[in-house]
């Protein structure tokens, strides 16, 4: 996943492409992207070959001018003594430029590229005990913490040139540590080491801060860069700024990998909430096509092409095999199956649509808006249904599936359930099924109320009122009321007897033929 990384100039930020990497066979991050030559400045790193290496090499940028045939570029001569040498490029030449030059070095004497030695170092934390590692792991991150620091701060300080190199190597060989150190309690992880709720979230808390430690550094010495002259002072900065960018993007990286490891393990709820928090969950759509990740009941996770995960309700006998592409499609109560053939589809748009036995109930508020809920129960027993609001006027509609809890009422001591949505407004939406008696009929209403956490206290909680919300059943409900799940739920739970209310109905509809009307308590 390409980690948001800040530029100087937001025209780049907001027209460049967005940054690439990839891994060496080091185990290394490379962070790079393609603009033109036009978009170069003072500090960036060009990537060139240089003849005797197989590799491209990341040269820092001494100056740039804008002429009229073309963008004239001052950078050392990598194919000689390193002395500033001037290139032209066209304005629109497509050039690369990296992010992490530290990676991206040679070595003169040998021939080859500079190259951290994290095998070694792998090599010597496998051996450490499993329940060894992530605490290794949080004392490397915490060491390495300090040695950047420190280094940060003594290269802003120093005006002299040789101690400002030296002091940016320390942050290189820092910000080195810090990777390993957090690659190592990645994989703690990812072994499923780590099996505690509470310690996997702290993990992914310190992976942020890590991550925003680094940032803030890099961004200090950007403006440092930006600030001073000299040449060599700003060859420093931006290598060390380098280094710190590439420890952000490794953070960031495993952190998603935590989450993404941990789906098919006994974390797997906590890691899907990890991923709505940090921007990896993506709404469901009607029809998602991706990579079969992982089941978390009631939900199946897949891997979109764009490296985004969706979440989406599935049947709870329904399996799929780990990393096969799948394609689902929501059915009208938004539960997701797999999509039928072509032709299938095309024979099913002529059917009739099939109906679920369920209860339903809308209400329509003062400002047109409708408020529904479902109900039903699955074959495990447990109640579950779709809330949703709908502004029909403007097409827009929002549709959650949601599992009902039961309770009971303090005042009447009777059961009712209750569920709620948490939306991405930080708004929540609740919805309550609530038994009723009059006259010796009995039925289930829904009441809903949104809570504003922006909003003073005491105002936070407001019902929704309307007309409407009366849960009435379905013509599949109808027809099954005898024996459907849902039914006799309903009539063991709530005494509300919906094949009665069936014959009831039966029974007005003939009396309406002989001129009466029907009573209150079989109007569904």
């Amino acid at each position: 996943m390409a980690a948001v990384l800040t530029e100087t100039t937001e025209t780049r930020e907001q027209k460049a492409p967005l940054w690439k990497s990839q891994v060496d066979d080091c185990g290394q991050t490379h962070v790079y992207r393609k603009i033109t030559a036009a978009e170069l400045k003072v500090g960036d790193h060009l990537l060139e070959h240089v003849i005797g290496h197989k590799r491209q090499v990341a040269t820092p940028i001494l100056g740039i001018q804008h002429a009229a045939d073309g963008v004239i570029v001052t950078i050392p001569d990598r194919h000689s003594d390193n002395r500033p040498v001037e290139e032209l490029y066209a304005p629109d030449a497509k050039v690369f430029i990296s992010l992490t030059p530290h990676l991206e070095q040679h070595n003169p004497n040998e021939n080859l590229f500079f190259q951290l030695e994290r095998k070694d170092i792998d090599m010597e934390q496998v051996s450490q005990p499993a329940g060894q590692s992530l605490g290794k792991a949080v004392e490397g991150i915490e060491s390495a913490h300090k040695r950047i620091n420190n280094a940060v701060e003594n290269l802003i300080l120093t005006v002299n040139p040789g101690l400002a190199a030296e002091a940016a190597q320390h942050v290189q060989a820092g910000a080195a540590d810090l990777s390993s150190s957090i690659i190592l309690g990645a994989d703690s992880v990812a072994e499923a080491y780590v099996k505690d709720a509470f310690e996997f979230g702290r993990w992914n808390t310190r992976l942020t801060e890590s991550a925003l430690f680094t940032q803030v550094r890099s961004a200090r010495l950007e403006t440092y860069e930006q600030a001073v002259s000299n040449v060599e002072l700003q060859t420093s900065a931006a290598y060390a700024r380098g280094a710190l960018d590439t420890a952000t993007q490794v953070a960031l990286e495993q952190r998603k990998r935590g989450i993404m490891t941990s789906l098919s393990g006994p974390l797997a709820e906590h890691a899907l909430l990890d991923a709505g928090r940090v921007g990896l969950l993506s709404e469901p759509k009607p029809e998602e096509v991706g990579v079969w990740l992982a089941k978390v009941p009631p939900e199946g996770v897949l891997g979109r092409a764009d490296g985004s995960l969706v979440a989406v309700p599935v049947p709870p006998d329904f399996e799929a095999e780990t990393g096969k592409p799948v394609r689902m499609v929501a059915d009208e109560i938004g539960v997701y199956r797999p999509a039928m053939e072509r032709k299938a589809v095309m024979e099913k748009q002529t059917e009739v649509k099939t109906q679920y036995p369920r209860l339903e109930a809308h209400l329509k508020d003062p400002e047109g808006i409708w408020h529904s809920v479902s109900l039903y129960v699955d074959k495990e027993g447990q109640p579950r249904g779709v809330l949703s609001t709908e502004i029909r006027e403007r097409g827009m509609s929002e549709k959650n599936s949601v599992v009902f809890t039961e309770k009971v009422s303090e005042k009447t001591g009777e059961k009712f359930l209750s569920t709620k949505v948490d939306r991405e407004d930080g708004t929540t939406l609740y919805a309550n099924l609530t038994p009723h008696e009059k006259n010796g009929d009995r039925w289930l209403s829904a009441s809903f109320a949104e809570r504003d956490p922006s909003k003073e206290k005491g105002q936070q909680l407001t019902p929704i009122t309307g007309t409407g919300g009366t849960l009435k059943p379905n013509a599949a409900l109808l027809e099954k009321a005898d024996k459907d799940r849902t039914a006799q739920y309903v009539r063991e739970t709530f005494k509300v007897d919906l094949a009665q209310l069936v014959r009831d109905r039966a029974q007005a509809v003939k009396e309406c033929g002989k001129g009466l009307q029907p009573g209150k308590g079989v109007g569904l």
